[in-house]
C-alpha cells in the first residue's frame, strides 16, 4: 500500500509540474521558434508564420516580455503599426527598463504619426488665433447671454456659446496602447448647449471619417452637471450621437470618430450639435471638440492615438533626445548617405517640433542632393522656428545666400544679397570664416553688379578682418584697389597676402593670374611672365595662360 501510495503521489506531483511548467515550455518553444522564423523570413508568408508562433508565446506566457517585442517588430515589418504599438505597448509595462523597447514603441507610433498627417482632408480649427472656419459657419445660438470664460461684456450672446480655443487635460485611459501621463494641448471648437455649428465641406471620393476628441474645459470639472451629448448629422441626416458624462470628463480627452464614406465625392453639410445631458442640466457644460479633422477613414484609428505625441514621449522614455537624432543624422550626412540622413532629421524635427537644428540639417543634405529649392525651403523654415541650438541663424541665411548666387540659373543676385545682409544683421554665425565669407561674397555681387569698387573694398576689407586667412577676400581686394584707384603697389602687396595664406588646392594658380592681368595692363612684361610661368606650373592645362605666355615672350 505504501509504494501505492508513494507511486500516487509521484504522478500527482508530475502531473502538477507539467500543468505548471507546460504553458511556460509551449510559450518558449513558439519563442525559439518565432524569433528563427523572423530573423530568416524574406517573405511576407515567412512573416505571417513568425507573428503566429509569436502570439502563441505571448498567450501561453503573458510574462514572456521577449515575445511581445518580437511580435512587434514582426508587425512593424509588416507594416501593421497599431498591432506592433499594441505589442509594444506591454513589451514597455513588461521591461521598463530597455531604452530598446521605447524606441521600437516610438518607431511604431511614427509609422502611424505618418500615415495620419498623409491623410488629413479637412482642419475644422486650423490654427488656435484663425477664426475663418467660424466666419463661414452657420452657427444658432440662443439670444440669450451665459455665463461662460469667452462671453465678454458687450459682445453679442451667440459669443458666449461658441468660440475657438485651446485645452490641455490628459488623454482618458486606453487598455490597449501605452500613453504618456503628460497633458495633452489641442485646438478645440467650445460650444455651450444648446448650440449647433454647420460647415459646408467637400469630402473626398475616397472613404473619409471626422475624427476628435470630446472634452469639457478643465476649468468646469469641479462643478459640472450631469455632462453633455454630442450629435453628428450630414445634409439633415443624423448620424452620431454620444453622451460624455461628468465621470468620463474628468477622465480627459475621450477620442471618438464618424464615418463619412457614404457621401464620397460630395459637397456636404456637416452640423456639429452640442444640448444638455439627460437630465437637462447645463451647469458647467463647457463642452468642446478637440482637433477635429477630416481623414481618410483606413488611418482614422491611427489619428485618434495621437502618434505624433506618443512618439516623442515613448523616445523621451527611453532617453532619446533631438539631439541624438540629428547626431545620427549627421554620421549618415557626412557619409553622402543623404536619404537615410533626412529620415534621421525627420525624427529629431518630429521629436522637437520647435525646434531649428534639424532644418538647417536637412538643408545640407539637400544641398548635398543638389536640390536647391528644397534646401531653401528647409533653411527657410529652420530661420521661422528661430530656435537655433547647436546651428546658428545667420549660418541658415548664409546658405540661402549662396543658393541663390551660385546654384540657381539663372543667378538671383539681389536674393542673395538680401539673404546675405540678414546673415550679418543676425549676427550669429557658426564661424569667423563663415562671417568673412558672407562679407566676401557681397563684395563679389557687387563687382558683378558694377558698382562703385569702393563698395566691394569695404566688404573684402571686413572679410579679412574678420578672418585674416580669408585668401580669396585678400585677392579680390587686391585687384578692387586697382581698379578703384590704379595703385599697383598696394594691389600687388594685398595679392602677395593672399599667396601667403593659400591653401594648397586646384585654384592655387589664380593670384598669379591676377598678378599678371595686372602687370601686362601696366607694361611690366617681365614681371607678367614670371606670374603666368607660375600659373602654367601650378596648372599646365591653362591654355589661355599659355597663349598670352607665348605673346608676351614675343615682345
Amino acid at each position: 500500500m505504501r509504494r501505492l501510495w508513494w507511486a500516487g503521489a509521484l504522478l500527482a506531483l508530475i502531473l502538477a509540474l507539467t500543468a505548471w511548467l507546460g504553458p511556460y515550455a509551449l510559450s518558449s518553444y513558439h519563442l525559439e521558434a518565432g524569433g528563427r522564423a523572423l530573423d530568416e523570413a524574406t517573405h511576407p508568408d515567412l512573416l505571417a508564420h513568425a507573428t503566429a508562433h509569436l502570439e502563441a508565446a505571448s498567450r501561453w506566457d503573458e510574462g514572456n516580455s521577449h515575445a511581445y517585442r518580437l511580435l512587434g517588430q514582426a508587425h512593424l515589418a509588416q507594416g501593421e503599426p497599431l498591432a506592433a504599438a499594441k505589442a509594444l505597448s506591454t513589451y514597455t509595462r513588461l521591461r521598463p527598463d530597455n531604452p530598446l523597447g521605447w524606441w521600437e514603441l516610438g518607431l511604431a507610433y511614427e509609422e502611424m504619426a505618418q500615415r495620419a498627417e498623409g491623410a488629413v482632408y479637412w482642419t475644422l480649427v486650423p490654427s488656435f488665433d484663425d477664426s475663418a472656419s467660424l466666419q463661414s459657419a452657420e452657427v444658432e445660438t440662443p439670444d440669450t447671454r451665459i455665463d461662460t470664460p469667452y462671453c465678454e461684456q458687450g459682445e453679442a450672446p451667440q459669443s458666449c456659446f461658441i468660440t475657438i480655443t485651446e485645452w490641455e487635460m490628459p488623454d482618458a485611459p486606453q487598455e490597449r496602447f501605452w500613453a504618456p501621463e503628460s497633458k495633452a494641448r489641442r485646438e478645440v471648437l467650445f460650444m455651450h448647449p444648446p448650440v449647433q455649428a454647420t460647415f459646408t465641406v467637400t469630402l473626398p471620393v475616397t472613404p473619409t471619417a471626422l475624427v476628435f476628441w470630446t472634452g469639457i474645459d478643465p476649468a468646469a470639472h469641479a462643478w459640472m452637471g450631469d455632462g453633455v451629448v454630442y450629435h453628428v448629422s450630414v445634409d439633415g441626416t443624423h448620424i452620431f450621437t454620444r453622451a460624455l458624462t461628468a465621470e468620463q470628463a474628468r477622465q480627459g480627452w475621450q477620442p471618438a470618430q464618424v464615418d463619412l464614406s457614404a457621401w464620397a465625392g460630395r459637397d456636404a453639410r456637416l452640423t456639429l450639435t452640442t444640448d444638455p445631458g439627460p437630465a437637462g442640466d447645463g451647469q458647467g457644460d463647457w463642452a468642446g471638440w478637440g482637433n477635429a479633422q477630416l481623414v481618410g477613414a483606413a488611418e482614422a484609428t491611427c489619428a485618434l492615438v495621437d502618434p505624433a505625441r506618443r512618439m516623442r514621449a515613448a523616445w523621451e522614455a527611453g532617453g532619446v533626445t533631438a539631439q541624438d537624432l540629428t547626431g545620427a543624422g549627421e554620421e549618415a550626412r557626412q557619409a553622402e548617405r543623404y536619404e537615410e540622413s533626412l529620415g534621421w532629421y525627420e525624427r529629431a524635427a518630429r521629436m522637437e517640433p520647435g525646434l531649428s537644428d534639424p532644418w538647417y540639417y536637412m538643408g545640407l543634405a539637400r544641398e548635398g542632393m543638389e536640390q536647391w529649392a528644397e534646401a531653401v525651403e528647409a533653411y527657410t523654415r529652420a530661420i521661422a522656428l528661430g530656435h537655433f541650438r547647436q546651428t546658428h541663424r545667420s549660418s541658415a541665411y548664409y546658405r540661402v545666400g549662396v543658393i541663390y548666387q551660385w546654384k540657381l540659373e539663372p543667378q538671383q543676385a539681389e536674393k542673395a544679397l538680401a539673404a546675405y545682409g540678414a546673415a550679418i544683421e543676425a549676427d550669429d554665425f557658426s564661424s569667423d570664416w563663415e562671417a568673412a565669407d558672407c562679407h566676401y561674397k557681397r563684395g563679389e555681387i557687387y563687382g558683378w553688379q558694377g558698382r562703385n569698387p569702393r563698395e566691394s573694398i569695404w566688404e573684402y576689407q571686413q572679410a579679412v578682418t574678420l578672418n585674416s586667412k580669408h585668401h580669396w577676400a585678400h585677392l579680390r581686394l587686391g585687384h578692387a584697389l586697382y581698379q578703384a584707384s590704379g595703385d599697383i603697389v598696394l594691389a600687388e602687396k594685398k595679392i602677395k597676402q593672399a599667396i601667403a595664406v593659400w591653401p594648397d588646392d586646384e585654384h592655387q594658380k589664380w593670384p598669379y593670374w591676377f598678378l599678371g592681368d595686372i602687370y601686362r595692363e601696366t607694361g611690366m612684361i617681365d614681371q607678367a611672365i614670371v606670374a603666368y610661368q607660375k600659373v602654367l606650373r601650378l596648372d599646365p592645362s591653362d591654355e589661355q595662360a599659355r597663349d598670352i605666355l607665348t605673346t608676351l615672350l614675343k615682345e
